[in-house]
């Protein structure tokens, strides 16, 4: 669920008695947000998207939880019920909207909220700095299963090739990575997109960057970041073909990335398209940038083979 959908969805209850603005506004101002946002920049963030950078616009690019929290119980007051009630039926929500327990539903909506910006809870941020591996396999599809065994998340140390697959394999279950890729027919949403992308940018940011010179296993290494690279580029392409077809705030917008066939609408396409920063190095391989598109649409039946035998070799599958 996007911020925007979010936003949207709460303000329409009325729950909070202020207008959407408003209501965005004390969320990022409980979250921390640093700095001042205008009207018109919230607007932006609720009608069209989040920055890319969304991590720099807060301390340490964490929400302040604790904060938020106390904000969703005093706004709420006894009238929580009727925010379940909008989203009961919402795919992909974490707002807990069968509890009857005040403090279960505030504590899902602040989850949602997180997510919906692009940020990590920090409940699953400690957890993907500190995992290890259970040697054990789980009954779906064989992919191993974390354990609750600490790491030091000082980039100073080597990481062990069991600790790469820990902290992999949490973000990759998080995110329904493989499920979205695996998905057939391959019908996408803008919440897969945006999945998609905040996987990119976490597996970026906390592995393939900082451990680029320290780890134990080359090999694992480079499937790994194999497999980020070519994910950040379909994520990349999948939310710039969203944004040529349909408006940013249509929360129905999906794409058949097997079947569909992208309308010309160059004009449509010059007003809408806003590609992220992490585009910068393939539009400057590419004479036209929307040929990163049009490939990406063409090909998802040969990325997703690519990707499943990555993940097989992450995991030591291959024969």
């Amino acid at each position: 669920m996007t911020f925007g959908g979010l936003i949207k969805g709460i303000n329409y209850t009325k729950v909070f008695r202020c207008n959407r603005v408003e209501l965005a506004e004390g969320f990022l101002n409980a979250a921390g947000v640093l700095g001042e946002r205008s009207d018109s920049a919230i607007t932006k963030w609720i009608d069209r998207k989040t920055p890319d950078n969304i991590t720099d616009y807060f301390l340490d690019g964490q929400a302040n939880e604790p904060e938020v929290l106390k904000h969703i119980r005093r706004g709420t007051r006894d009238e929580w019920p009727k925010i379940q009630d909008k989203f009961r039926d919402v795919d992909k929500c974490y707002i807990d909207c069968t509890t009857t327990d005040k403090e279960e539903f505030c504590r899902s909506l602040l989850k949602q909220f997180v997510l919906s910006l692009g940020l990590l809870p920090q409940e699953l941020d400690c957890d993907m700095r500190t995992p290890s591996i259970n040697e054990n396999k789980d009954s779906v599809g064989n992919a191993p299963t974390i354990s609750e065994a600490s790491i030091s998340s000082d980039t100073q140390h080597e990481m062990s090739a069991d600790q790469m697959r820990g902290l992999f394999a949490r973000a990759v279950a998080h995110f329904d990575v493989m499920e979205i890729i695996n998905r057939r027919p391959a019908i996408l949403y803008r919440d897969d997109s945006a999945s998609l992308n905040v996987f990119a940018r976490r597996i970026c940011d906390m592995l393939v960057l900082p451990y680029k010179e320290k780890h134990t296993d080359p090999m694992l290494y480079s499937a790994i970041n194999s497999f980020w690279d070519k994910l950040n580029i379909q994520a990349v392409s999948i939310t710039t073909i969203l944004n040529r077809r349909f408006d940013f705030d249509d929360e129905s917008a999906f794409i058949n990335l097997e079947e569909d066939e992208i309308p010309v609408e160059p004009e449509r396409a010059k007003r809408q398209i806003e590609l992220p920063e992490l585009t910068r190095e393939l539009i400057s391989q590419s004479a036209d940038p929307l040929d990163i598109v049009e490939r990406a649409h063409a090909e998802w039946g040969n990325f997703r083979n690519e990707m499943n035998l990555l993940y097989d070799e992450i995991y030591g599958r291959t024969k």
